[in-house]
């Protein structure tokens, strides 16, 4: 069946092996057969399984083990801790191992440090088509940019949940900041924005999310943001089905070329999910 839709940004765990920032309700087993009861049958949906801190390097290992048992994981975004000595160790060890093959990005903390230290594997960033990603506000824009310059253009940088839009409607100067910032950023071919991030980092009315989503998306285009729900972190704030309807109903009336971008095409070509070839 063919993919109608590409998750770009979910996550699974369990407390009990750590994640130790968990709280509230969020603080249980989610796993990926608890996804599928949130999914109508009849739409065909694969996951990009993200990083979610859990406290230990071995959570990405057990990520990429994951994605090579179950066929709805198109690929990983795990965490090499790049800001770390011997990060390129590291990131050669998570490729080479079992099911490395899964792993379509890194997800980084945007700091000086990043940025200092990722010179020493965008190399190997690039040779292995590798995304980084990174959570930024609009007051990081300027870094997005150094990060770009470092990697160069082969590496795709990724910026969650929209890269920090106001959560709800603010005084005009602080949305023109994050808009002024996106159009700038648009001028960088390598830099994507994930949709995700709806329903909790955006606590205004839900035409202010959908206001949001649309302007992400007319000012980078639909092949630079690709839809992603959060969960299930976004049931804090809703549930699956609504924050991918929150994207949907802010692409009431495109072409559908470029819903299919949004849907599944940008992920696709940003993590070059086709390229990856299973290895069991």
């Amino acid at each position: 069946m063919p993919t109608d839709l590409i998750d770009s940004h979910v996550h699974v765990w369990d407390p009990t092996g750590g994640y130790p920032w968990l709280t509230g309700p969020l603080r249980r087993p989610y796993r990926l057969a608890d996804l599928r009861r949130s999914i109508d049958p009849d739409v065909s949906v694969s996951v990009i399984l993200v990083e979610a801190g859990r406290g230990d390097p071995a959570e990405t290992s057990d990520l990429l083990d994951l994605a090579a048992t179950d066929p709805s994981v198109a690929g990983v975004v795990g965490t090499a801790n790049l800001q770390c000595p011997g990060a390129g160790g590291r990131l050669e060890a998570l490729i080479s191992r079992p099911h490395g093959n899964y792993l379509v990005g890194l997800r980084e903390r945007l700091d000086g440090r990043l940025i200092a230290a990722v010179e020493a594997v965008a190399g190997q960033l690039g040779e292995h088509g590798l995304a980084l990603e990174v959570s930024c506000s609009p007051k990081q824009f300027d870094q997005v940019g150094q990060l770009v310059e470092v990697l160069g253009p082969e590496v795709p940088v990724v910026l969650d949940h929209l890269a920090g839009p106001p959560a709800a409607p603010q005084p005009t100067d602080l949305l023109e900041w994050w808009v002024d910032g996106l159009k700038d950023l648009a001028a960088l071919p390598s830099v994507s924005v994930k949709l995700s991030g709806i329903l909790t980092q955006l606590t205004g009315p839900a035409s202010w999310r959908v206001d949001m989503v649309r302007q992400a998306v007319n000012i980078l285009g639909p092949d630079r943001t690709m839809i992603g729900s959060d969960w299930p972190v976004c049931l804090t704030g809703g549930s699956w089905a609504a924050a991918i309807d929150t994207v949907r109903a802010a692409l009431t009336g495109c072409p559908p070329a470029d819903l299919e971008r949004v849907l599944a095409g940008t992920a696709r070509q940003v993590f070059r999910l086709g390229d990856r070839r299973p290895v069991v």
